[in-house]
């Protein structure tokens, strides 16, 4: 009875070994590792103990993965493919941030080429203020020199008010009719 609880015994193991995902692959196949957030210099060495090649790697901004990470891999982590196979991925340039150039008192056209050109999306919006000429920029949401991912939308603020002299708001003189009158000339 001894040799049955050996095989009996032996069985089991195997069977949990297949269970943990020791053989769940075939001969001359391996599952891909997992390499996003490993360290550039250590994907390939990684592949390399899973008899897999890199393939091609290329570079990207990525705003939740550190410079010089991966980021991306094809085919992903845990798919089965033949040994040898290569496994692109796609390592980290950081998050590509800019600051928010300073574009307040410049004319709305130039402001938001301005802006287009650090790479932000410009979003338009108006309010008044005195002493600043009309259709020219009183401020920016984020304000100037905030550093803000290129793509990221910046609000330009553009002026609606009259500038006057004064400081106070300008406005439009309003026309009264003209009467003559005529006045007695004394003496007559």
């Amino acid at each position: 009875m001894g040799g049955l609880s050996a095989v009996i015994l032996a069985g089991i193991v195997v069977l949990s070994l297949f269970l943990a995902g020791v053989f769940s692959t075939a001969v001359g196949e391996t599952k891909v590792p997992n390499l996003i957030n490993l360290p550039r210099q250590q994907a390939g060495p990684v592949l390399k103990e899973a008899g897999l090649e890199s393939g091609k790697v290329t570079v990207g901004f990525s705003y939740d993965i550190w410079k010089d990470k991966v980021m991306k891999q094809m085919p992903s982590a845990g798919t089965v493919v033949n040994k040898e196979s290569t496994v692109d991925y796609v390592v980290s340039l950081g998050n590509d941030v800019v600051k928010v150039p300073d574009v307040i008192n410049q004319p709305e056209a130039t402001a938001t080429q301005i802006l287009k050109n650090f790479g932000f999306a410009v979003v338009k919006a108006t309010n008044s203020k005195t002493g600043v000429q009309v259709g020219f920029v009183i401020a920016t949401h984020p304000a100037p020199g905030t550093l803000q991912s290129k793509g990221a939308k910046v609000a330009m603020v553009v002026n609606t008010a009259q500038a006057s002299q004064s400081g106070a708001q300008a406005t439009q003189p309003r026309k009264l009719p003209v009467r003559q009158r005529t006045l007695p000339i004394p003496g007559q």
